[in-house]
């Protein structure tokens, strides 16, 4: 079909001559296969909308000049295949103006971050300004997220802390106006506004925990079922603090049916998500499931925004580092499995997938067979071991060729012949399968392939396809070699030799046991032949979904309230799984009612058990009153041996709030631990020895 668009094209709204605008060019279906090419529009409304062509404005980025001041831009993408020509719009900016002023400097904050303290901010470093005026606003920002509001009168070049700023930041916002515009350039953020200066500060002793639990460590999805179709319906999970994750969010029913012998060439995911705040919630993991086993894509960070985006994944080409089988793609039990994170600086979040659909490029061949081999043969070697009642071995019946190999011993060389495969006339053979049932006795896999090939006239047509290769089991078992793209390293097969009496194949063995005999037990060989060509996809979207747990339970938690040497433990994490938050409360804090508290600091001895770069942080958050409280404290470290004490916080880190004395005394005060596996393979066993904690505060 000709090109499919799926979002427009866009473009910024604010114009400013000479300052680049950068287009993009919106989402379409098939990008992998499409050339895009780029025209800007000069706009006007004079006498109607009416837009023309800017000359050799035909890149994604556009500078605007003085010719364009007083019009409006438009960017125009066309997307071509070899079927035709597609055009797209992208929104329209406002009017090209002049700059104004340019901040080459930003301003800058000095002073001390503290209760009574005084900040002073200066003006930066402009160009285009002369004879401009400036102008100041100061703002109060939340620690983590940054979300600032304006601070009532204060507009001077210094401002004076009050016990209003305690716990959050100060940033001031330096606006310069001249006749062509006005410009505002805020400040870096200030540190966290600390107390006034404590002329005797206190610390608590270090103190374990009273109280130890497990607490479920990943946020589960509501209404899984509506990720499945594009509907503007979707399944939500939240809200998600910094460093928490979804469940596994399973989608499953594609219903594929390919076609046997088809060869699976590429499996593209596309997946419609975005979120509430757009505060740094991710894709962390996405995993196709089979019968094959897991295939997974790690480590993808771009921040989800607050309108629906299209993400995809894999390609046309792109088969995910897996040999696909057609059954496997056709198997009910194909699955995708997504999980979220969050890990942005901002505040809580939602995440929403709307639309899950699997994209299979395959190529499909027709085919002749399977076909039993009429004819067994085998050769005259001296030295070698014959075969018993040879003429078993071709047809599919109830009797078996047979084979006892002392060690170190060779077959004789086995061929098969007489398939009489009715290749139709005119058709080119692309590709040979030959499959193979066989038994043999308890040590039967000493038996070893010394070579398995493609034959015709009574020479092989190619080198050795398989070497070392077995499949001999006490039980009957078929087995294949080749397939509908193989044609077994020999040169482009013609029809003539897959339909001649002499096209077969042959095999030789090999005992490698130096101390035991072997019986073998070849009942049947069938041949297939594949040809005629055929590209296809086929689109699909889930049809069912679930929300699975992916956090696994602390064994032993109370073993953290001592340092002792014993450990706390998860026992096999791996994939995308992470722990269960282990909390830990009651520490017995009983400070003076009248006390400040400047900084919360906790030590964990921990350690991982194999040693490798595997564990890492999910979250280190403070608890009170049964939940959650103030920022995500977690290290970018890995886990390490041996045990090792890891201090989060500080005496002057109030972890993104201020604290009450009555909070801290209270018997639900503690820290929440959850660590996650931060590889794609293998497994690890993180291990807490202690968790302690230590309060730092002042008594005016």
């Amino acid at each position: 079909m000709q090109p499919t668009l799926v979002t427009y094209p866009s473009i910024p709204l604010e114009a400013l001559s000479g300052v680049a605008l950068e287009g993009l060019r919106g989402t379409w279906e098939e990008e992998d296969f499409l050339a895009f090419s780029y025209q800007w529009l000069r706009c006007s409304t004079a006498g109607g909308f009416k837009c023309s062509p800017i000359p050799e404005a035909i890149l994604p980025v556009y500078v605007p000049t003085v010719t364009d001041e007083g019009y409006q831009l438009m960017l125009r993408v066309t997307a071509t295949n070899i079927l035709g020509a597609v055009q797209a719009p992208s929104n329209v900016s406002l009017v090209v103006r002049p700059p104004g002023p340019s901040n080459t400097v930003a301003p800058a904050l000095s002073g001390t971050a503290r209760v009574g303290g005084v900040l002073t901010v200066n003006t930066g470093t402009w160009t285009g300004a002369a004879g401009a005026t400036y102008t100041t606003a100061w703002l109060r920002c939340e620690e983590i997220t940054l979300v600032c509001s304006p601070i009532p009168g204060e507009t001077g070049s210094t401002y004076t802390l009050t016990s209003a700023d305690l716990g959050s930041r100060i940033r001031a916002r330096v606006t310069a106006t001249t006749s062509e515009g006005s410009v505002p350039v805020r400040t870096a953020p200030s540190e966290p506004i600390g107390h006034p200066a404590c002329a005797t500060p206190q610390t608590t002793a270090a103190r374990f925990a009273g109280t130890v639990a497990n607490v479920a460590g990943s946020v589960a999805w509501t209404r899984p079922e509506l990720a499945g179709t594009l509907d503007g319906m979707a399944a939500s999970a939240g809200p998600l603090l910094p460093g928490e994750r979804t469940q596994r969010l399973v989608m499953s029913g594609f219903g594929f049916e390919l076609p046997p012998g088809g060869v699976v060439q590429g499996i593209e995911l596309e997946l419609v998500g975005w979120s509430s705040a757009g505060a740094g919630v991710h894709l962390e993991r996405v995993v196709l499931d089979s019968p094959l086993g897991p295939v997974e894509r790690a480590g993808m960070p771009d921040v989800w925004g607050t309108e629906p985006r299209t993400l995809r994944l894999g390609g046309s080409a792109d088969t995910w580092d897996q040999s696909w089988r057609p059954e496997d793609i056709s198997s009910p039990e194909l699955k995708v499995v997504i999980t979220v994170r969050h890990d942005g600086p901002g505040g809580a979040d939602t995440v929403h997938v709307d639309g899950v659909r699997l994209t299979v490029h395959y190529q499909s061949r027709s085919s002749v067979g399977p076909v039993y081999a009429t004819l067994a043969s085998q050769g005259s070697v001296e030295g070698r071991v014959a075969w018993e009642n040879l003429s078993a071995a071709g047809p599919d019946d109830a009797q078996a060729a047979t084979l006892t190999l002392a060690p170190q011993q060779k077959s004789q060389p086995l061929h098969f012949t007489g398939f009489g495969l009715p290749l139709p006339a005119g058709k080119v053979p692309r590709g040979v399968k030959v499959e193979y049932e066989a038994s043999g006795s308890t040590n039967a896999w000493l038996g070893q392939f010394q070579s398995f090939y493609l034959m015709h006239g009574g020479e092989p047509l190619a080198d050795t396809l398989s070497e070392g290769g077995n499949s001999w089991t006490e039980e009957l078992n078929r087995v294949e070699f080749g397939g509908a793209l193989d044609s077994w390293r020999a040169p482009p097969l013609t029809r003539d030799q897959v339909t001649a009496p002499t096209f077969g194949a042959g095999m030789e063995l090999l005992n490698i046991s130096s101390a035991q005999s072997i019986t073998l037990s070849l009942h049947s060989v069938r041949m297939t032949a594949f040809y005629d060509v055929v590209v296809a996809r086929s689109v699909r979207d889930a049809t069912t979904a679930s929300s699975e747990s992916n956090t696994l339970t602390w064994q032993n938690p109370n073993n953290i309230k001592a340092r002792d040497g014993a450990f706390a433990s998860v026992p096999g994490l791996s994939g995308d799984g992470a722990s269960e938050q282990l909390t830990a409360t009651g520490f017995g804090f009983a400070l003076p009612p009248t006390a400040i508290v400047h900084g919360v600091q906790v030590t964990v001895r921990r350690q991982t058990l194999s040693g490798s770069d595997t564990l890492r942080d999910s979250t280190v958050r403070l608890v009170s009153g049964g939940g959650p409280m103030g920022g995500n404290r977690a290290l970018g470290t890995t886990w390490r041996l041996p045990a090792t004490d890891v201090q989060y916080g500080g005496s002057s880190d109030l972890w993104g709030r201020t604290w009450t004395v009555e909070e801290v005394n209270d018997p639900s005060f503690g820290v929440a631990l959850a660590v996650r596996y931060a590889v794609v393979s293998g497994n690890d066993h993180p291990r807490v020895d202690s968790v302690q904690m230590a309060v730092s505060y002042c008594v005016p």
